[in-house]
């Protein structure tokens, strides 16, 4: 039988061997607790832009027939269209200013009632994702549906699953808008004017206007209703 070895009551003492260390285990997902907020400042804002951005359409559909008369008589006297600079051409300049303050507005908004909604009724379900709120204004293609589908479903009532009908009509508006807006744009180029294309210019201008107006109304009747409704469910009425 082996003897275990002498103790040396003067040696250093031996620590016991550590133990094993245990398994690595998989780290749990941090579960994300958003906090819901009242969507009253964001909607304001985007009310105001989209207000802007009216405002400009149906001034420069003002100032389109004195501009028309102006890419006439450059026609008439073969003068190239870069040649002319009238108000509506620099109305048109403050076009790209105006778009970036609706689309940082509207997201803001939108996001926010995305996320208030993922807060407070997190079974519902969405057709895209929260960052559609911002990206599907500027995606080419699916901008003409997804923005759609965003505000449709932060609008949605938690019991029933319906959306206003409201939304449908304004985006409806919205699309009549783009694309007559594109036509009126397209009327005036920079070569020499086609005197048969410009005569529409005025008429096209003032069309897109309307419908930019249409379009802003009921877009404010659709953030109003958003808007009230994220509030109703914050104070837990609904």
């Amino acid at each position: 039988m082996t003897q275990p070895p002498p103790v040396d009551p003067f040696g250093h003492p031996v620590a016991p061997p550590p133990p094993p260390y245990p398994a690595p285990t998989a780290w749990a997902q941090p579960q994300v607790h958003r906090v819901p907020r009242r969507l009253g400042g964001p909607a304001t804002a985007a009310i105001v832009a989209a207000g802007a951005l009216t405002l400009l359409g149906v001034l420069e559909a003002g100032f389109a027939w004195s501009a028309q008369a102006e890419y006439l008589e450059a026609a008439r006297e073969g003068r190239p269209g870069f040649t002319v600079l009238t108000t509506y051409d620099l109305l048109a300049v403050a076009w790209l200013p105006a778009l970036v303050a609706c689309f940082v507005t509207t997201g803001l908004w939108l996001h926010r009632a995305r996320t208030n909604v993922e807060a407070l009724h997190p079974h519902l379900s969405h057709a895209r994702s929260a960052g559609w709120a911002w990206g599907g204004w500027v995606v080419p293609f699916v901008s003409l549906w997804f923005p759609y589908q965003v505000v449709r479903d932060v609008s949605r009532d938690p019991a029933s699953g319906r959306s206003s009908p409201l939304i449908g009509w304004w985006w409806a508006a919205w699309l009549v808008f783009v694309v007559s807006d594109a036509f009126a744009a397209s009327l005036v180029g920079y070569g020499a004017p086609d005197p048969t294309t410009l005569q529409a210019l005025g008429a096209a201008e003032t069309w897109s206007a309307a419908t930019a107006v249409v379009g802003f109304t009921l877009w404010v009747l659709v953030v109003r209703d958003v808007t009230a409704r994220h509030r109703r469910l914050l104070e837990g009425r609904i």
